[in-house]
Parts: structure tokens; sequence; C-alpha cells
């Protein structure tokens, strides 16, 4: 007589080996777990407390700090304010880095070693920075920013601060770090504003909180993070997960969140407590219980084996059936199983087997038309591609004409541009695309008056601003998404690596590789070619310029990597 599979399976493997190992696991679990909770909290609370407590030292050394130098410091700002004004501002002309830094060096001299050197942003008096030896704060507004981040009432605060003169916040927070830091505030004679931030030196934070996550048993890593920045260097910058043999013995990693309020305000700073506990020690009663499985395991061995004399003699039978399934034969062996399952199986497998059989034909038949379409629409995709590839050098020579330039210009680019993707290591489609979308890198000239493209004196400033817009000017015509190439290109080959190009102030690999591939073609061109203005270099001459800078042209303008391969094959292929 028959029966089911589920029922043999549930008589002679579940109820005699899984249900005694399962009950095993759980009472070892159930020991453990209660051991482990209370080491990892009172753990996890302790480095907690500690780090509050460190924070508030840090906080109240640095009060004290201020406290004692707020004379000499107040005296150094009004300077500093005061010279600022009456060499630049005062006059409107722009702000000399190298000037104001140089004061800057030779103030806040009274600082303990535990302040770095300041950061300073002038800003208009709506909050908006427009300079700064932080770049990335250009363009920021400081009254945005603190209602962004929940502060609504710091913007009011400064301004009644600023009535009474220099406003000293020895409470503040780094933006990055969350860490202590002091900021200070003066109004300008011309209403603007003058911050400077100093953040606390990385050593003093850190033998601040070495302290608070030292000493405590069975932990491995522990981290501190503040809007997903660590704290300080002593914190790794992502904590490494344990192995997958830990996290499935136990919950290895732990996370709660620290909530600290900055004195005099109600705004508090969430961090990011993260712990890794090592609990190898208290797991070698581990050993113990996998002896216990291995015996248990071995039993059920015994008792499996004739069980599985007769489950492979089914599996045997099953193997045939898909053998001839797969084979899109029908199915002709006949099998009378004890396995109720296994019968049902076999009578859909003939059933089935004779249905696939016949439609077999007619999918293999419909795969061949789906092949030749496939092969249809894959030619008419190289041709739409060569037709924008086409389109690019078309408008390239038409802007060249624009400006009385021949053709030879944008071939003599391409040519270089070639140079250097043939050496990188990227796709291959994404080189073709930079090579043929380069003779587009000033098509937007199109839209500068002509007057102006043809001028044959200097431009005025107003002049040179309108035609720096050519960069921009380029979205008008490459808005398609296949021409995502050629419009970074057209918009940002005129970016320097140093981030002093134009139109946004891109700096390093900010910057897409393929404009400042075409940027180092377009100035080499131009270095090597005749102009009204100027006559044309040599390749020597352009390589040394480009490499040395001549006080224009300047080696920072250029990625490093890229001009190192360029000026190498120039001088393999016409200098050698």
């Amino acid at each position: 007589m028959s029966t089911t599979i589920k029922n043999y399976i549930y008589q002679k493997v579940f109820l005699r080996i899984v249900v005694f190992s399962a009950l095993i696991v759980v009472i070892f679990a159930f020991l453990v777990s209660t051991t482990y909770k209370e080491i990892t909290q009172t753990a996890i609370e302790r480095v907690s407390l500690r780090i509050e407590e460190s924070f508030v030292h840090m906080r109240e050394s640095v009060s004290q700090d201020i406290e004692k130098n707020r004379i000499s410091i107040e005296r150094d700002v009004n300077f500093l304010a005061e010279l600022s004004f009456n060499l630049f501002l005062k006059d409107n002309k722009p702000i000399e880095k190298d000037i104001f830094e140089t004061l800057l060096s030779q103030s806040f001299k009274s600082l303990s070693a535990k302040f770095e050197q300041p950061f300073y942003y002038f800003m208009t008096p709506e909050g908006t920075v427009y300079f700064t030896n932080h770049q990335p704060s250009i363009g920021l507004n400081l009254q945005e920013l603190s209602k962004a981040v929940g502060r609504n009432e710091f913007w009011d605060t400064l301004q009644k601060q600023l009535e009474n003169g220099i406003w000293i916040e020895t409470n503040g927070t780094h933006a990055v770090t969350g860490t202590p830091m002091v900021f200070i505030y003066t109004r300008l004679e011309n209403g603007d504003l003058l911050e400077f931030g100093i953040p606390l030196k990385e050593k003093f934070v850190n033998d601040s909180l070495k302290a608070a996550v030292s000493y405590e048993s069975y932990v491995e890593q522990v981290g501190l993070y503040f809007v997903g920045n660590p704290v300080s260097d002593l914190f790794p910058k992502e904590i490494t997960k344990p192995s997958l043999l830990v996290q499935f013995l136990y919950k290895p990693v732990f996370q709660k969140i620290i909530e600290l309020e900055e004195p005099g305000t109600s705004y508090k700073n969430t961090y990011d407590l993260i712990m890794v506990f090592n609990f190898k020690k208290i797991f070698n009663i581990f050993l113990l219980v996998v002896a216990l499985l291995i015996t248990q395991l071995i039993f059920g061995f015994i008792v499996l084996r004739t069980s599985a004399q007769k489950i492979v003699r089914e599996v045997d039978y099953l193997e045939v059936l898909v053998s001839e399934f797969s084979n899109y034969t029908a199915v002709s062996s006949i099998y009378e199983s004890e396995f109720e399952e296994i019968n049902d199986v076999s009578k859909g497998f003939q059933m089935a087997s004779e249905i696939i059989a016949a439609e077999f034909q007619e999918l293999k038949a419909t795969n061949e038309e789906l092949e030749r379409t496939y092969n249809t629409v894959s030619r008419l995709s190289d041709e739409i591609k060569e037709s924008f590839f086409s389109f690019a050098e078309t408008i390239g020579e038409i802007v060249e004409g624009f400006e009385n330039e021949t053709g030879e210009h944008i071939n003599r680019v391409k040519e270089y541009v070639k140079i250097i993707t043939n050496k990188l290591d990227v796709d291959q489609e994404y080189k073709e695309k930079i090579v043929s979308y380069s003779p587009l890198h000033d098509v937007g000239k199109i839209f500068i008056d002509k007057s102006i493209l043809l001028k044959n004196g200097p431009l005025t400033k107003e002049e040179w601003e309108e035609m720096k817009k050519h960069t921009v000017y380029a979205e008008r015509i490459l808005k398609h998404k296949r021409f995502d190439v050629a419009l970074n290109i057209a918009k940002y080959h005129h970016e320097n690596y140093d981030g002093t190009g134009y139109p946004e102030g891109l700096k390093g690999e900010d910057i897409p590789l393929e404009a400042r591939i075409v940027k180092i073609a377009d100035v080499f061109d131009a270095l090597t070619t005749e102009r009204p203005y100027k006559r044309a270099f040599s390749f020597e001459e352009a390589i040394k310029i480009m490499v040395e800078g001549d006080g224009r042209t300047k080696p920072e303008h250029f990625d490093p990597k890229l001009l190192e391969i360029f000026v190498e094959e120039i001088k393999k292929r016409y200098l050698a």
C-alpha cells in the first residue's frame, strides 16, 4: 500500500531528528541570550554616558580658552574686519586671498594648541557666502542653512548679538564631524558679515574620546558617527561586519542614538553609536552543542540509511523522466511507485511531453523570426548612431565657420582626443562618443553675437562674460539624451582641474572625464595654431607651456594623469 512522501518524511526524518535538534538549539539559545543581553546593554549604556561626559568636557575646555583670550581674539577680529573693508570692500575691489590669508596667519596667536587654523567666510547681509577659504561653502546661505537643520532662532539671535559688536559662539558644532568648535561673527562697515570658524585639532578630540570607548569587555569595534561621518579618525570610516558565522550565532552589532544638546539652545545634535561585540569566550560552549548535534546526526544517518535506498530508487526514476522530457521526446518509461505523488508526476510528465514535443517546432520557428528581427533592429541602431556622429561633425564645422575658422581645428582636436582615449581603460562605445562629439565643444558660440566672435581687438569685460556663456548656450542644441556626452564636452571643457574655470567652477574629477580630455586637446591646438594676436608655438613649446605654465596657461588647469598620457604620446608620435 502506497503512502505520501510528506507522511514518509514526517515519520522518518522530521519527528526523530529535526525536532530533537531544534529543541537543543532553543535551549542553548535561551541560556546564551540572557547573558548576552545583560553584557551588551550594560556596555552600551556605559560607553554612551562616557561619550556625553567627554563632549561636556570638550565644550568646557573650549569655553575656558575663549573666555581667557576674549580680548585678544576680539582685537584680532576687529583688525581683520577693518583691514579687509578698507583694502578691498570699501572701493568694491575683489578680496585678494593671498593678502587676507597672510594677515589671518598673524592673527589668533593667543589660541591654545588644541585649535586648528580658522576658516573664514565673507557673507552678504542676507547670509550668502561669496568669499571663503572653504570652497564648498561658496554660495551657501547661512540663514537658510540654519532653518534647514532646525535652528530657526539662530539667524534672529545672530542679528541681535551683532548689534552689540562681535559675537563669539563657543558652543558651535562642526557640520561634518559634530565635534565642538568656535564661531566668531562681526559685521563690516558695508553691512556684510565676516565669520570665522575655528575647529578643534584631531589629537585633542581623539584624546578626549579615547577613554570613553575603551575598557569594555567583549567589545571588538566602536564607531561614533555624525551625519554618516566618523567624529574623528579614532573611529573607522565604516564598521567591519563580522563573519556570517558570527552573525548566525548571535547579534554582534548594536546601534544607539545619542542626542547632545548645545548649551544655551534647544537644538540637539544626533550621533550614531555603533558597537560590535565578540563573544568567542561565551560561545566556546557551542563546541559542546556541536558535539551533541554530531552524535544525533550519526544516529539519524543510521536510521535514514535504509530509507535512503528506497528514496534513491524513486529519484533514479524521476531522473529518467526528466531526461526524456528535457530532450522533447515522449515519456515512454512506465514505473509503479509506492508514492502517490511520484505516480501523479509520472502521468503529468507523459501528458506534458506530448504537448511540448508538438509545440517545440513552432517555438523554434518563432525564435528564428525573432533573431532576424533583432539583426534588423541592431543594424538600424548603428545607422542612427552614425547619423548622430555625422550631425556632430557638420555642426562643428558650421561653428568653426562662425569664427572664420576652417574645419582643420576640429579635425586636429578630434585627433588629439583620440590619442588620449586610446590609452584609457574605458568602454569602447564611450571612447567613440568622446571622439565623435569633440567637434561640438564650441557649439554654443552659434548663439554669441557675431560682432563679438569676429572682433579683432581685445574683448570688453561685458563681451568676455557673454563669450563665456557659449558653454551653457550649448544646452539649447544638445538636449537629446543621445547627446549626454556631447553636452558634457560643450558645457564643461573650459572648467579647470583646480576649480578656477567656468561656467560652474567644478574641480578635479567632478568635471566629466570627456570634458577634461577635450580641454587638453583644445588648449594644445590653440597653442600650436597661429591667431591674429599670437604666433603658432611649436609642439615642444606648447608642451612646455602646458606642463610648466606661462602665467595664463597653468598645469593645474589639467587632469594630471590625462596630461601625462597626452604629453607622452605627442612626444612618441611627433617629437621622437
